[in-house]
């Protein structure tokens, strides 16, 4: 049983908000910031769940804790030779340290 858009009430839209901020919160915590109660809140949640609006919690990690810090990179080459585009490109894979990249037709050639 999947709810349609059309079924999603003001009510639902803000437990969702709730739960996109901070999926862990403890339902009583919800329950008093929109003002309804527990039950309700338990009820619908249930709800989403069984009609998989949600279908898994994941964990966000703040990755500075740990002294590191995220970039996104756009680079653009020019006058560059196929050797040292291969070379550059097998940098970028074999790199412990990227976790993602992509190579581009357009204003970038790789992010």
């Amino acid at each position: 049983m999947y709810m349609s858009q059309t079924s999603l009430d003001t009510i639902d839209k803000k437990i969702l908000q709730e739960l996109d901020f901070n999926s862990r919160q403890p339902i009583s915590i919800i329950a008093k910031r929109l003002g309804l109660s527990r039950d309700i809140i338990s009820h619908r949640i249930r709800k989403y769940e069984k009609s998989r609006i949600i279908f898994k919690y994941h964990t966000i990690i703040d990755i500075a804790k740990f002294g590191y810090s995220a970039h996104k990179v756009f680079i653009r080459l020019q006058n560059i030779s196929g050797e040292k585009e291969k070379r550059l490109l097998n940098f970028i894979k074999e790199n412990p340290n990227i976790v993602y990249s992509a190579s581009y037709d357009g204003e970038f050639d790789i992010v």
